[in-house]
């Protein structure tokens, strides 16, 4: 997903620079796919707390010496 961010960033800027009404179709679609990533990651991550219901030591990350 961050690899897909990174690219519409730059497809964006691209596009206004350049004017590209195209780039920037293209653009908005990859946003809409970028959204729905997110979106699902969101309800997993509600899923997993509400069936796993961890406790907050199991959430923090742990330094091992």
């Amino acid at each position: 997903m961050a690899t897909l961010v990174e690219e519409a960033l730059r497809d964006a800027i691209k596009a206004l620079v350049e004017r590209d009404s195209d780039l920037i179709q293209k653009t908005m679609a990859q946003e809409d796919k970028i959204n729905r990533m997110e979106n699902a990651i969101d309800e997993m991550c509600l899923k997993l707390l509400a069936l796993r219901q961890p406790m907050a030591v199991d959430l923090r990350l742990s330094h091992r010496r």
